[in-house]
């Protein structure tokens, strides 16, 4: 039987995510937004609850999504009751938050007796709404593997990356190039990026990589099949590079990065 599922959050984000997954079959149990006209426009649409407390998402759901807008956010979501009888519960949190807020979220849930896996999302409203997001999930294995189902419904691309905060470094790893291209929206990205750079792993990056723009120019750059010369392609590369904050550059075998260990 399909877990009942809830949102706490339904922007543009969150109500095209709990689209998707009614339209794939899922239960939408309960939705809940700090903008109660929102979240009860959603409800009549998906034939939901809207409620109006923070522990009757809990209470009428398996499985929580939280889409909200930053760390206070989902601090004040979490001390509202949302952890009220949370146990055998999970908490999937989509939001863009720091990585101590991913961390303290799981210890919060652990202490409830419920799961709490990150998944961290590249791209934007019209992936939500398609189902082909790209997904980085950080947490216990055993928690991935139950929130897998579900997810694989919201992405065209997810990837395990081991122990929360992981997610955080891959996707928004500092203004990278990848990162430039998954994430349109300058708001998407976290301001910790500004003041905590983390390096992520080779493998993660390609796979980021390989999902945005940027590898389609650097494969015609490599080709010699841009317009005008190589030459001139670089220029134009190099600005955009500092029109995107500079940096100096790393290497992955012929791919120029950001690095973010610096």
């Amino acid at each position: 039987m399909a877990e009942k599922i809830g949102f706490v959050g339904v922007g543009r984000m969150g109500s095209n995510m709990a689209r998707r997954l009614k339209e794939s079959g899922y239960e939408i149990a309960a939705v809940y937004d700090v903008n109660a006209a929102a979240a009860q426009t959603l409800a009549q649409e998906l034939g939901c609850q809207a409620v109006e407390e923070l522990k009757q998402v809990t209470k009428f759901s398996d499985v929580i999504i939280t889409v909200v807008t930053d760390d206070k956010a989902m601090k004040n979501i979490y001390y509202g009751g949302l952890l009220s009888r949370a146990r055998g519960k999970l908490f999937i949190n989509c939001a863009t938050i720091s990585p101590d807020v991913h961390v303290w979220v799981e210890g919060k849930a652990e202490k409830a007796g419920a799961q709490s896996l990150e998944a961290c999302m590249a791209s934007s409203i019209t992936q939500a709404r398609e189902g082909s997001l790209y997904l980085m999930c950080g947490g216990k294995a055993e928690v991935f593997e139950r929130a897998k189902p579900i997810l694989e419904k919201l992405s065209a691309s997810m990837r395990y990356v081991g122990q929360a905060p992981c997610a955080w470094q891959c996707p928004r790893f500092g203004y990278g190039y990848a990162s430039r291209d998954l994430f349109p929206n300058r708001r998407q990205f976290p301001r910790a990026a500004n003041r905590r750079r983390r390096h992520a792993e080779p493998g993660t990056f390609l796979f980021l990589f390989s999902r945005s723009r940027r590898k389609r120019f650097w494969n015609r750059l490599q080709a010699g099949e841009n317009s005008g010369s190589q030459s001139s392609a670089r220029r134009r590369h190099q600005k955009t590079v500092r029109a995107h904050g500079g940096g100096r550059p790393g290497r992955i075998g012929q791919i120029r990065y950001r690095r973010t260990d610096l």
